[in-house]
């Protein structure tokens, strides 16, 4: 954060997009956007609203303009890169869609673990990213690399890797088989084998450089990890509307008191 503000909102007020859904917040695409900036150095403050009248939670994200890693600074406005993502002029690896590519397969392995819909492994960006589809896993002769972290799965599973099974350790625990070297890819043009041991070690030891697609795919993932719990556990405000143009908002852990005046202010008793 800049100087010594604390809270982006202080000094963003009147910089804010606002990114809502109705129904399921936590898979929305504001939520997934907001990720993948925020893993771009990008600060962001997440605030919840559950509005009475229609009976739904909406997300509002603030944002400052720009990065504040040195590495992403280049980039320029994040607003421009949100603009070209949603009109589809990113480049197939700028940063961006790499880190929405390793959210999605972040997604597509939280569904597996919810028994909703297995992964297989198809390619895009000419053969130089992959991404998890619905489908059964390729069956493999091995050897194997076996993670714990889903973020390090589906950032593997951007580069080639396809995971193959899950391994339940515990309750809370589930180690993600993948084979330990990548389908057939290209970077950039030449044709190349990935490693998992080699990336695993590289993002551990920090010697993969910080724009490495591999570690973009890993922070992408588990930040929109983060975000959804953080949000999850964050308590709603509540918005009361009337008909008219009079509105309150009211935390959600207020006394009965306060939310009934603010309840009467919003219907006009007030």
């Amino acid at each position: 954060m800049r100087g010594s503000v604390t809270d982006p909102r202080q000094a963003w007020e009147g910089y804010t997009m606002q990114l809502t859904t109705r129904g399921d917040w936590r898979r929305c695409e504001a939520t997934r956007n907001a990720a993948a900036i925020a893993a771009l150095g990008v600060p962001i403050a997440p605030q919840k609203t559950f509005r009475v009248r229609e009976g739904d939670e909406q997300i509002n994200f603030l944002h400052e303009p720009a990065s504040v890693f040195p590495q992403w600074q280049s980039l320029g406005p994040i607003k421009q890169v949100l603009s070209q993502w949603e009109m589809g002029k990113l480049d197939a690896c700028h940063a961006f869609v790499d880190m929405r590519r390793a959210i999605r397969n972040a997604e597509m392995l939280s569904d597996w673990l919810r028994d909703v819909n297995s992964c297989a492994l198809g390619y895009e960006a000419e053969r130089q990213r992959t991404r998890l589809i619905p489908g059964q896993p390729a069956t493999h002769p091995g050897p194997y690399a076996k993670v714990t972290s889903l973020a390090k799965a589906a950032a593997l599973a951007t580069l080639g890797f396809p995971v193959l099974a899950l391994e339940p350790v515990d309750d809370r625990t589930t180690r993600y088989v993948l084979p330990r070297l990548s389908v057939p890819m290209m970077r950039q043009s030449d044709p190349c084998i990935h490693d998992a041991a080699q990336l695993l070690g590289g993002e551990a030891d920090e010697s993969l450089p910080l724009t490495h697609p591999f570690r973009i795919a890993c922070l992408a993932a588990k930040t929109w990890l983060d975000l959804i719990a953080m949000c999850g556990d964050d308590a709603a405000t509540l918005m009361f509307r009337s008909k008219g143009t009079r509105s309150a908002f009211v935390h959600s852990q207020a006394d009965k008191a306060v939310i009934d005046r603010s309840e009467a202010f919003a219907a006009g008793r007030l």
